[in-house]
């Protein structure tokens, strides 16, 4: 975007002191009122590059804030701000500039490949009408299993009347779009028990993950004074409701693999959010494998925290356990070691999501960062 279309937004949404610094604009930041202390930025740290040939991104020196235009829009709506629709329409269709006419205007950069990608991350999203339907639906389902209404609302969670599905929408990183949503049934004995819609592909993307935030970032719990332990983290659980269960509990960095094993591109998207890695996957054998594979794929790139289960032991029956440095699973009360998943009774394990709250706060505040010999 040129510098007279980005003074304009700028002036849109209310910022002051703007004016050109070299090939930046300059103001003052419109997040201040929810990131920055006292709610004001004194000293204009706010900047946008201008960007003739690309997207604009904007960066604030006091908040750590960072994104494209479009992006900070959607961060002023997720804040409660008011942001003109007209505003928000006239900024994506400006900034989605047709990628051949970009590799006209700087070859230099637009290889092949990267045509072939963005052709790619356009066909991955979809359009908002296409989960109009759904939206807005409120299942009694979900309130049976301790999901508010406002978090369903923050979720965007909704129902399929004809096939009888909540449904989950997932939104990806970068810019919150949506690009798929999964159907879970509210009947028992129906398979299969989850199902994809708009031909999404689960293994492209975390459930949650519009919600993650950088390592500059401030998340919910601390910008609260939540004492929560791992909150400094990404906690990284399996299913939808594991993620819901952690959000009420005041997780905003909580992400889901929507399945036991994690992929590239998963693993890609953790590692540019950049914090550290707390793996609460489901106690069983897939979760063990999963477990493996997460490991393997973060353990030179940022801290990985491995974190116990509860289920009975089998010298006393406690259902309280630790983790020791071999990563085997020790019995708090009787000091019994065993190694976990030895059993094919998958009964005695509970997913994150059938723990209490106090159930899952022990297991976090109880886990054990993964040695690299691992």
């Amino acid at each position: 975007m040129n510098a007279q279309r980005i003074q304009e937004v700028l002036q849109e949404l209310g910022c002051r002191s703007i004016r050109p610094c070299g090939d930046h604009i300059r103001a003052n930041c419109p997040l201040a009122p929810y990131l920055h202390k006292k709610g004001i930025d004194r000293n204009p740290s706010f900047f946008v590059k201008i960007e003739n040939a690309d997207r604009s991104c904007y960066h604030c020196f006091s908040c750590q804030s960072k994104g494209t235009l479009v992006g900070l829009l959607y961060e002023l709506q997720r804040f409660g701000s008011h942001v003109d629709q007209d505003l928000l329409d006239r900024v994506c269709l400006e900034e989605k500039q047709d990628p051949a006419q970009k590799a006209r205007l700087r070859p230099s950069i637009f290889s092949k490949e990267f045509l072939m990608g963005q052709k790619q991350h356009e066909e991955e999203r979809w359009a908002e009408e296409e989960y109009a339907p759904y939206a807005g639906k409120v299942h009694k389902y979900l309130i049976e299993r301790g999901v508010s209404v406002a978090t369903c609302e923050a979720w965007g969670i909704g129902y399929d009347p004809e096939k009888k599905r909540v449904m989950f929408p997932v939104r990806r990183h970068c810019d919150g779009a949506l690009v798929g949503a999964v159907g879970r049934t509210v009947e028992k004995k129906v398979e299969p028990t989850y199902l994809t819609y708009f031909n999404f592909k689960k293994s492209n993307f975390l459930y949650g993950e519009h919600f993650l935030k950088t390592s500059s970032e401030p998340v919910i719990g601390e910008a609260l004074g939540y004492d929560l332990p791992a909150q400094e983290g990404v906690v990284l659980v399996e299913g939808m409701m594991d993620v819901l269960k952690l959000y009420e509990m005041g997780y905003g960095n909580v992400a889901g693999l929507m399945t036991a094993t994690i992929s590239k591109r998963q693993a890609s998207t953790l590692k540019r959010v950049g914090r550290a890695l707390y793996l609460m996957l489901d106690w069983d054998k897939a979760g063990a494998s999963g477990r493996r594979g997460a490991i393997k794929a973060f353990i030179e790139k940022s801290p990985v925290y491995d974190v116990p289960g509860i289920f009975p032991c089998s010298n006393c029956g406690s259902r309280w356990s630790k983790i020791n440095d071999s990563g085997d699973h020790v019995c708090r009360e009787c000091g019994n070691l065993w190694t976990l998943y030895d059993t094919e009774d998958t009964r005695r394990f509970k997913d994150p999501d059938g723990l209490t709250s106090e159930e899952i706060l022990d297991c976090l505040s109880h886990a054990k960062r993964v040695k690299i010999s691992s």
